[in-house]
């Protein structure tokens, strides 16, 4: 016997994470808790899941983003041997695109992806609010500016909103993957402090990991082809 696991397509749960993520933006800080409380409720009887990605096979569609190839191809072309940069869509929520295409080899979770790492943040602000000493890493890094608590949250629950690097610790933590962060460097000596593994909470760095790379000239994720 075995459990059964019902996860709703990506396109039926689509207006209902714009309506939850619409709820926990417009919350008052102080209402946040309850806010999140109610959110993880309709998650549950919604049945709004991000599918077992060791049940998704391969993608064999893809495009490959061809301005990245060219960038890499001058700044660190080894890395070509094992990752192939991967075009997603360049319209705000490409963050959640690529992770999307990394774990689902489609785009179409980044909504859902959005929403639960935006419960994340609401339900573990200790982790996400520089302000905390104990926060995440990445937060208290001297070289990155990290944006406040709010600040943070606005951005991840907002669609079409691009958002920093502390997103990443939101999304590793929400699909429980080590999430490689990569920066081409504009020298050789130069190595930027968006260049960096992100673990999430309760996250194994032993996990195999997904990589997403920043770009302006349209976003992409590394996947091993």
């Amino acid at each position: 016997m075995r459990a059964l696991y019902y996860c709703r397509t990506a396109q039926d749960v689509g207006g209902d994470c714009e309506t939850l993520l619409s709820d926990i933006l417009h919350a008052k800080q102080s209402n946040l808790a309850a806010a999140s409380a109610c959110a993880r409720q309709q998650v549950i009887q919604q049945c709004i899941n991000l599918p077992d990605s060791s049940d998704v096979p391969q993608a064999n569609s893809y495009t490959v983003c061809m301005s990245s190839v060219a960038l890499m191809r001058r700044c660190q072309p080894a890395l070509l041997q094992g990752w192939t940069p991967v075009d997603v869509l360049g319209d705000g929520n490409c963050m959640f695109r690529a992770v999307s295409f990394a774990l689902y080899g489609t785009e179409d979770h980044h909504k859902t992806l959005r929403l639960h790492a935006s419960l994340e943040i609401v339900d573990h602000r200790y982790l996400y609010d520089r302000d905390v000493p104990g926060c995440h890493p990445v937060f208290r890094q001297m070289e990155i500016v990290a944006p406040s608590f709010m600040d943070l949250l606005r951005d991840v629950a907002t669609l079409g909103s691009a958002c920093c690097i502390g997103a990443l610790v939101a999304l590793s933590s929400v699909v429980c993957k080590p999430i490689y962060s990569y920066y081409p460097p504009l020298q050789p000596t130069f190595v930027s402090p968006l260049t960096q593994l992100i673990v999430g909470r309760g996250v194994s760095e032993s996990t195999r990991q997904l990589a997403v790379m920043w770009t302006t000239a349209s976003s992409a994720v590394y996947s091993r082809l």
